[in-house]
């Protein structure tokens, strides 16, 4: 008969990420899952770069990589009380509060037809305006351009 102590009873092979989910009170709509299949992640993107900022002070796109790839890497296995855990030493008091808005945001978008929650809408359309009038710029940039460089070469042509 062996003696000594099983997998469970060490603290060297137990779980600490599970008994640090047990440990922490989580709001409810944690329990429920998201299908992110329905939700626009490029806009649930630039709300999460938008809220880093506005926690940290600073652009962090590893950060933000970090979460997006979080949730698209476990897809509907996304589990929220674990990204809470992950992203407590970056957000630190807040993390709470952003994972808990994130998620309502998550649910939202499911809801939605679009897969963009009502609340950001608003912003989703600036922000695909805004990029429309930078492409437009872009192009009448590129055609100034060539009209000044044929101009140029037909007045050092005809000097």
């Amino acid at each position: 008969m062996f003696k000594g102590t099983s997998i469970e009873q060490d603290p060297h092979f137990s779980d600490k990420h599970e008994k640090l989910k047990k440990s922490m009170t989580f709001p409810e709509n944690f329990y429920q899952k998201v299908d992110f299949k329905k939700v626009n992640i490029e806009v649930m993107r630039a709300w999460i770069t938008s809220k880093i900022i506005d926690i940290l002070e600073v652009d962090d796109d590893i950060l933000v990589n970090t979460i997006v790839g979080f949730i698209e890497e476990n897809g509907n296995e996304t589990d929220p009380r674990d990204l809470e855990i992950d992203l407590e030493a970056f957000l630190g008091d807040k993390t709470n509060e952003f994972v808990e808005e994130l998620w309502s945001l998550c649910q939202m978008g499911e809801k939605s037809k679009d897969g963009i929650p009502e609340c950001l809408k608003k912003a989703a359309e600036e922000r695909e305006a805004r990029e429309r009038r930078e492409k437009e710029r872009g192009r009448y940039r590129t055609k100034y351009r060539r009209t000044e460089r044929s101009e140029s070469r037909e007045r050092n042509k005809k000097k």
